[in-house]
């Protein structure tokens, strides 16, 4: 994919088209000073579009169907005025945030490194984690059937161990599992417990 951009960027159009690029989670990024976006020719012309809804605002947020029916609600607008007024980067209040998720990832890297067979790539940026958890596909979960893919895994995981989980194949990669650690430490620390719970009987079912 990254090949694929960086080609599209030395592309010469006549007449210069207009990119639009939406990049939702630029101030959400770890261990690095500064987000880069793909970086365009200057032949280019580039909009770039975020989202208010990223700066821990998921439940002000509006969308086109709300402008164009009842209209985004006054508080809303005033939210999102107010974040818009702390500046790109975000100030104090984005980096606060940015410590607390940096926190919640790397526990959660840590808690499923210890996972037999799931597989796991660091994120550095946003807040979710994709892991691949296909080496349990093929177990036989009693009084639930086979774990198929990642939307029976994913079913199993709520049935037993109450925790919501979002199937990868919605995202591409069938493999994989998402989950979101925009909730608090405790949260996810309860949830990782009883997903490790659940997990425990598909070890000893799972196919030699």
């Amino acid at each position: 994919m990254a090949g694929s951009l960086q080609a599209s960027s030395s592309i010469t159009f006549n007449p210069a088209p207009r990119v639009c690029l939406r990049d939702p989670f630029a101030r959400i990024h770890y261990d690095s000073d500064s987000f880069r976006s793909i970086s365009f020719s200057s032949h280019l012309h580039n909009l770039s579009l975020n989202h208010v809804q990223k700066i821990a605002m998921s439940s002000y947020h509006y969308s086109p169907f709300d402008l164009s029916t009842s209209g985004a609600s006054s508080i809303s607008q005033k939210a999102g005025v107010a974040a818009l007024g702390m500046g790109y980067a975000g100030g104090e209040a984005v980096s606060t945030m940015v410590k607390a998720f940096r926190e919640r990832r790397d526990f959660l890297v840590k808690s499923f490194r210890e996972l037999e067979g799931v597989k796991i790539s660091e994120p550095q940026g946003a807040f979710y984690l994709f892991l691949d958890f296909s080496f349990y596909y093929g177990a036989e979960a009693k009084g639930f059937g086979k774990i198929q893919n990642s939307e029976s895994l994913c079913r199993y995981l709520l049935d037993e161990a109450q925790v919501a989980l979002v199937p990868g194949d919605a995202f591409g990669d069938d493999r994989c599992i998402r989950i979101s650690y925009a909730a608090s430490l405790s949260t996810l620390q309860a949830a990782v417990e009883r997903i490790k719970k659940a997990i425990i009987p598909l070890r000893r079912a799972v196919p030699v």
